[in-house]
């Protein structure tokens, strides 16, 4: 949990100072940083009930499986240089969604 939380907040870091180095935008920074709160905000509830009814064990590791997804996901495309700030508010999107999930299966 602490190398998963390390990581997490890492990215959220990574993720904010990229896109400021690709738009120089303050307005793309706060989007994609904000990306990560809506799915949490919305689908806690679901996770919630997902988490009662499903092994919560199997829920945090697909739950890690797909943080590791999305960081691969993001990794290639800055090596390739095909990253874009709309791969970086994707990768905020589904980041939340999988926290909405893993937390309450916590």
């Amino acid at each position: 949990m602490l190398l998963l939380m390390a990581a997490v907040n890492i990215q959220m870091l990574a993720r904010g100072y990229l896109t400021w180095e690709l738009t120089k935008s303050p307005i793309a920074v706060v989007v994609v940083g904000a990306g990560f709160a809506p799915p949490i905000l919305l689908l806690s509830l679901y996770g919630g009930a997902v988490a009662d009814r499903v092994s919560r064990k199997r829920i945090i590791q697909l739950g890690q499986l797909g943080m590791l997804v999305i960081t691969l996901f993001v990794g290639v495309s800055i090596s390739t240089g095909t990253v874009t700030v709309y791969h970086l508010t994707g990768a905020s999107v589904a980041q939340g969604t999988i926290w909405a999930f893993l937390m309450p299966a916590r």
